[in-house]
């Protein structure tokens, strides 16, 4: 009779811990589509701010190269214009809009378990 006792205590606790354990499944499922949604979200409404700007005037590159031709060209002008304390400004919308869904932890659409 004790040993009937034990079985069914182990077998309750067993069946316990495995619909917690597929709660826990369900939620962190839940949790991360939530989360790609949310993101998704985000970064279509970040692209749409920058939708109508063209290329040159969105491509970090492509800016940097227009000022440091114009240092080149220009230098007296280009550091009286105090260009180099503008830069950070200027550039901080752009960079903080790429940053906005960018995960250090994901590589190649996998996000690494820390």
């Amino acid at each position: 009779m004790e040993g009937d006792a034990e079985n069914a205590k182990s077998s309750l606790e067993l069946l316990e811990e495995s619909s917690s354990e597929g709660q826990l499944s369900f939620y962190r499922t839940m949790i991360l589509y939530v989360h790609n949604l949310v993101e998704s979200d985000i970064q279509s409404r970040s692209q749409a701010v920058f939708a109508d700007v063209q290329d040159d005037f969105y491509d970090i590159k492509k800016i940097l190269s227009r000022f440091e031709e114009w240092r080149r060209s220009y230098s007296e002008s280009y550091h009286n214009a105090y260009i180099s304390l503008c830069l950070p400004k200027l550039l901080n919308p752009i960079i903080r809009q790429q940053l906005l869904v960018w995960n250090p932890l994901k590589v190649s659409g996998y996000v690494k378990n820390a």
